[in-house]
């Protein structure tokens, strides 16, 4: 667990939360799912840190150590994230019966692209009370939001120019991917704003999934 002040916070946002959605039960696993998910990464952190340790042997195959740790890392942050939108969804619903869980991405407040038969994310964030379009907000204004959906992207749905850093401290010869760029410019020079390192991608991970759910929380804790 990320900490005694997440259980904290957890218990007293479902009690919060609870009794204003129709389905009660869902709105405690889905706020337990986003403390979980920030746990996952708390546990990953340390896990990945172990990289940097001399019993770590140059034969150990750290190119697939690193993807399995990024992918892990962007989408438990995601998931945490998208977990504390569903929460959202519901407590704005009046209906039990839903088919899927609202993500972030269906609560943007600069997506006006309607689904058929249905409201565009932009609708359903105008339906938000507060102080929940203020979290939303910032979430999608969050750059490492940006960055960190980017790479999930990449890394669950296609493949991505990678390369092994090189370097004698710290987490030397950890792989690096470029976000955003296409394999068909791998022969082409790459910005170098488009790399990020793995030990680099899972902090930020973390501290997104953390920052963020906590203000969730917090929030929660708060409303009446």
């Amino acid at each position: 667990m990320p900490g005694p002040d997440f259980e904290r916070l957890r218990v007293v946002a479902s009690r919060k939360l609870e009794p204003k959605a129709v389905s009660p039960r869902a709105i405690s696993h889905l706020v337990a799912a986003s403390v979980r998910a920030v746990g996952a990464l708390k546990y990953l952190v340390a896990l990945d840190d172990v990289l940097d340790a001399p019993s770590w042997s140059r034969a150990d195959p750290r190119d697939m150590v690193d993807a399995a740790h990024t992918r892990w890392a962007t989408a438990s942050a995601i998931s945490a994230l998208d977990a504390c939108a569903a929460v959202l969804g519901r407590v704005h619903s009046p209906s039990s019966a839903v088919k899927f869980e609202t993500d972030l991405r269906g609560l943007d407040p600069a997506s006006t692209k309607k689904k058929a038969g249905g409201l565009s994310a932009a609708d359903r964030f105008s339906k938000l009370r507060a102080p929940w379009q203020s979290w939303v907000r910032d979430v999608h204004s969050d750059p490492r939001y940006a960055r960190v959906l980017r790479a999930r992207h990449a890394l669950a749905h296609s493949s991505v120019p990678e390369e092994v850093t090189s370097g004698v401290a710290g987490h030397a010869l950890r792989w690096r991917f470029a976000i955003g760029a296409d394999l068909d410019t791998v022969n082409i020079s790459i910005p170098p704003a488009a790399w990020i390192g793995s030990r680099q991608l899972v902090l930020e991970c973390a501290e997104l999934a953390t920052d963020r759910v906590r203000g969730f929380l917090e929030a929660a804790a708060e409303w009446e």
